[in-house]
Formats: structure tokens, sequence, C-alpha cells
């Protein structure tokens, strides 16, 4: 069997602890190998190959890791017990979510450039940009 990047029975265990932790001290913070894999997750999820062509690569890594931080505390280890799984999902739906963003961005950059007269020709020119078309 091959060896994988991430133990899923450690992060498991991990997660059980910070949560037995969090009973006793409502301010526990994440532990820090825990942290690490979560960070591992999100780099090594960017690698895809559906991932692959495009710029904003570490947008996606950050806010892949801040996704899985914000919403750590909703993953139950005692219902669950493939934490590898949930977290890919989340960074997964993140990527996503930051294309769908990135789109619309690029659509209103798009958008900007045909309406403003800025980037017309200059004055006496006879081509002319408009929103609706290039004369």
């Amino acid at each position: 069997m091959a060896e994988n990047y991430i133990d899923n029975e450690r992060f498991h265990q991990l997660i059980l602890e910070y949560h037995e932790r969090k009973k006793q001290n409502p301010k526990e913070r994440i532990p820090e190998e825990v942290g690490k894999m979560i960070i591992t997750m999100a780099k090594r999820l960017a690698t895809r190959y559906v991932f692959n062509n495009y710029t904003f690569k570490e947008e996606f890594i950050n806010d892949a890791i801040l996704r899985a931080v914000e919403i750590f505390d909703n993953y139950d280890p005692v219902k669950y017990d493939k934490p590898f799984a949930y977290f890919t999902l989340v960074m997964w739906r993140t990527f996503l979510q930051r294309i769908q963003k990135e789109k619309q961005e690029r659509t209103k950059r798009e958008k900007l450039v045909m309406v403003d007269d800025i980037f017309s020709l200059q004055e006496g020119d006879e081509c002319y940009v408009n929103k609706d078309s290039l004369i």
C-alpha cells in the first residue's frame, strides 16, 4: 500500500484530542501539527491538474487554509472518522469558489475596458470602442 502524505488516523486522533481539550478550555488553539497538515493538504490539492493552469494559485491555497480553519470546529470526530476527506472536500469547494470570483472580476474588468473612453484611440482616429461594438 502506498504511503500517504497525511496520516488520516493520526489526523483524526489529533482532532479528537483537540475537541476534548476544547471542552475544558473554550479558547483552545488548533494544534500546530494539525495546522501543518491543513497547509500541506491545501498545497498538494493546488497541484492537481484541474487547478494547474490558474495564475492565482496562492489565492487558492490561502482561501483553502482560511476556510479549513474557519470550519474546523464544525467537524465532529465522534460522528466521522475521515477528516482528510472532509477537509479536502472543503478545500476543493473553496478552490471552485475562488475560480468563480476570479471569473466575475475578469468579466467586470473586461466590461470596464469596453466602456471607458480612456481606452479608445486618440482624438481624430477612426476607431471607437464602446460597450456595444468596435467601430
